[in-house]
């Protein structure tokens, strides 16, 4: 495989990112070049990947990571039921009325420390969302520091 060149990483990465997720970013001068394995700008960059990167050592995928996941439902009633079930759960939760002005977010924020506890915390999530006629809309995973 052919390493990228400057002008190549500053590409657009073909993804697509909920509102709060494209609003974070560009706040946090996000750009393409921080998800391609270049260390990122400021320490504590949010991705769009739950799959650590490759240059990763052992050691930084094993530090708790910061995860926040997007789930909307239709109805503030619905929502807030959700985010009150998933507080004695342990999660922190915001609840509030969405970007669009139509749907009721979920914002549920936690701490991964590996890939196994991140897939069943994603799973039980999605699950939730779909059981409550709402919609799990993905997540925001921290980026561990790469070693130079």
């Amino acid at each position: 495989m052919r390493e990228l060149n400057d002008e190549q990483r500053k590409l657009p990465i073909a993804s697509i990112w909920n509102h709060e997720a494209l609003v974070y970013s560009l706040t946090e001068e996000w750009r393409p070049e921080q998800d391609i394995g270049s260390p990122p700008e400021p320490e504590g960059t949010v991705a769009s990947s739950a799959e650590p990167k490759s240059e990763e050592s052992a050691s930084d995928v094993s530090k708790p990571r910061h995860v926040r996941h997007y789930l909307y439902f239709t109805t503030a009633k619905v929502g807030k039921a959700v985010a009150a079930q998933l507080v004695t759960r342990g999660f922190e939760v915001t609840s509030r009325k969405s970007a669009d002005g139509k749907n009721w977010l979920v914002l549920v924020e936690h701490f991964v420390s590996d890939g196994e506890q991140f897939d069943s915390a994603r799973d039980s999530l999605e699950h939730l969302a779909q059981e409550h006629s709402g919609q799990y809309d993905g997540y925001e995973l921290e980026v561990a520091s790469h070693p130079k």
